[in-house]
């Protein structure tokens, strides 16, 4: 994509805004295309977990891993579709040659929750003229931490006490003390995971723009708002 947001056209703003349909929404082969870069890298990043991971130190069985960074990244770029449709595709391939599927499912559940905080976060904070690309990050980030932290909670304290497949037989709630470190580890991991998975996915969304395209998904709201400007 050449357009640029600054050209010295007659008026590139609303140049930019007319080509809306056809260019920010992408082509559905450059949607496809999309998900498949994304997912083959977040794939690849995944099968190399043992290498490219690090024990949460509450809790060790929990992994700190990067794999999620590449799925978020295609949400920024592309936007929603790419995003979801990025992750789902890393959970079939670990499904199909990973290990521990039970993980693999709980891991899907927990990063798409994370997707869902960024993508309801910044359809709100769009909605305000101030939006910027700082304010975006922070509240992609709250709302990423939020939606995760308030879904897999719950959803590990009732299936983690459950038998395999669905869950790992430990025995949270005949254990006051156990449940608490879950409990405590649960929120914790689960925000850290989303605390550097985001941030780290607008600055290489940043590095792109400057050396390849300069408008993705997430800058749209400041197109919006410059096309509203008053010209002088």
């Amino acid at each position: 994509m050449t357009l640029s947001i600054n050209n010295s056209s007659t008026n590139p703003i609303m140049t930019g805004m007319s080509l809306i349909n056809d260019e920010l929404r992408f082509s559905r082969t450059r949607r496809l295309a999309a998900i498949a870069v994304f997912a083959a890298v977040a794939a690849v990043i995944r099968l190399q977990s043992k290498v490219l991971s690090l024990p949460f130190p509450l809790m060790p069985a929990l992994k700190l891993e990067i794999w999620e960074i590449p799925v978020a990244l295609g949400l920024l770029l592309y936007g929603p579709t790419v995003g979801f449709s990025a992750g789902a595709v890393v959970l079939a391939i670990g499904l199909m040659i990973g290990s521990n599927p039970t993980g693999q499912v709980y891991n899907f559940i927990a990063f798409s929750s994370m997707l869902l905080g960024m993508t309801l976060a910044n359809k709100i904070y769009s909605r305000s003229r101030r939006f910027n690309l700082k304010g975006s990050v922070l509240t992609s980030t709250l709302g990423g931490i939020v939606v995760r932290v308030g879904v897999m909670v719950p959803l590990m304290l009732v299936m983690l006490p459950l038998p395999p497949p669905l869950g790992f037989n430990i025995p949270l709630w005949s254990n006051p003390l156990l449940l608490r470190s879950w409990v405590v580890s649960l929120i914790l991991f689960n925000s850290l995971v989303a605390a550097y998975t985001i941030p780290l996915s607008y600055v290489i969304e940043e590095a792109l723009v400057k050396r390849l395209t300069p408008l993705t998904w997430i800058r749209l709201p400041l197109l919006r708002l410059q096309s509203k400007e008053p010209k002088g």
